[in-house]
């Protein structure tokens, strides 16, 4: 459970996506070295060394969260802060607020979850960060390890 979620949405997700849609389901992507996911990684979920942020480490921290939420327990990682009607520190992986985002130095990320009308960037820390929520008006491109961003057609 969520905020803002209810039975009546529950039954209508089930109705379109079934367990095997749920098994597909990852909290983060790596490519071509930029961390994607809908709210971002926090130092204080997968540690402060940029060097623990591999591939491997992330997924594994991801999939074990999702295996605890399937038996009803909940990993930190997954749950929203104060703000949104939870009581995590920082919001998980799914929660958090651009405004509480903190960048890792040396983990480049691209994430969303904070809407707004512009493309919002934090480059502190010898890392590269944007929270590309902006109601579906812009985009990011990767391409040869290289991020632009564009104005999504009108």
């Amino acid at each position: 459970m969520c905020p803002g979620n209810n039975p009546a949405k529950q039954r209508k997700i089930r109705s379109i996506l079934d367990i095997d849609d749920w098994k597909k389901l990852k909290l983060a992507h790596l490519e071509q070295g930029f961390w994607l996911s809908h709210a971002g990684l926090d130092q204080r979920y997968f540690g402060p060394d940029h060097e623990l942020y591999s591939e491997e480490l992330v997924y594994n921290r991801c999939q074990s969260a999702l295996v605890a939420a399937d038996v009803n327990v909940v990993d930190p990682i997954l749950l929203p802060d104060r703000s949104r009607g939870g009581y995590a520190p920082p919001g998980g992986i799914l929660w958090q607020d651009w405004e509480w985002f903190t960048p890792i130095p040396g983990v480049d990320q691209i994430v969303g979850h904070s809407p707004n009308w512009f493309i919002r960037y934090d480059n502190i820390g010898g890392s590269s960060n944007a929270c590309i929520d902006t109601n579906n008006r812009h985009y990011a491109l990767i391409e040869d390890g290289f991020v632009t961003y564009h104005e999504a057609p009108k």
